[in-house]
Formats: C-alpha cells, sequence, structure tokens
C-alpha cells in the first residue's frame, strides 16, 4: 500500500528556519518510501492565497508525486469563492484552512462560508481540512 504524506508545506516558513524546498521533500519521500504528497505552499498561507495557490498547482505539474491543496481563507468571505471556483477548476480535490495563521477560531462554524463549503464538497466530491495548533481536521 503507497504512504501518502497528507500535509506538507512549501516554501518560506516566516517563523523558523526550516528546509521547504521541494529538492528536501523530495528527498525525505525517497528516504521514506513516500509516494504521495499533498501540498500547500506557504505564499497561500502568509500573504496571497491566490499566488501561493498558483505556486502549489506550478510545483504538482513539475512533480507528478504532488497534489495541490489550495488554501483559503473565510476571512475573506465572499471573495474566496472565486478562488474555490478558480482551484477547482484547475482540478483541485482538496482545500485546506490556517485558522491560526488567518487569526480566526475554527470551531466550525465559519459564518456563511460553511453552508457553502458544504454544498462544494457535496457536489464536487471535495475535501476540507483545517490546521488547528497541529491537528488536522476534517470539515
Amino acid at each position: 500500500m503507497p504512504i501518502i504524506d497528507g500535509y506538507t508545506i512549501l516554501g518560506c516558513w516566516p517563523f523558523a528556519e526550516v528546509e521547504l524546498s521541494v529538492a528536501s521533500l523530495a528527498e525525505g519521500m525517497q528516504a521514506r518510501q513516500v509516494a504521495r504528497a499533498l501540498i500547500t505552499h506557504t505564499t497561500a498561507i502568509f500573504y496571497d492565497a491566490a499566488l501561493g495557490n498558483d505556486q502549489a498547482f506550478e510545483l504538482a505539474a513539475q512533480h507528478p508525486p504532488l497534489t495541490p491543496v489550495p488554501v483559503i481563507n473565510p476571512l475573506r468571505y465572499p471573495e474566496c469563492l472565486a478562488e474555490i471556483d478558480r482551484c477547482l477548476a484547475k482540478g483541485a480535490r482538496a482545500f485546506r484552512l490556517c485558522p491560526r495563521e488567518h487569526h480566526y477560531p475554527f470551531t466550525g462554524a465559519l459564518g456563511p462560508l460553511r453552508e457553502t463549503l458544504r454544498l462544494y464538497a457535496g457536489s464536487t466530491g471535495v475535501t476540507l481540512e483545517c490546521l488547528d495548533q497541529f491537528k488536522l481536521r476534517a470539515f
């Protein structure tokens, strides 16, 4: 059975000096016999979701074992809906929420975005993940 890393970050983490390059990821994947990694780019988390999501899609296109997981920020509602649609059109099958980094509590409420996300998930089969205090939760 192939091993899939469901939470991989690439890019520059602004609060720690860690190696988050594709080269170090590929080396780690090979050493641990990981067949696929679901990747999110730090630019999408800390700076600009659309730009970082595009970077993740580009890296995945260049490295087939990588699968992009775009970031959406519910604080950008309703604008984030356009980003969801854009990423779905590019083939996204999962999205990631980052409440700690985006400074909102993850209660599951998410305001008006919650029902919209449920509709997307129901109609597309897309998965939504949330990193909250280093615990991955399915939405």
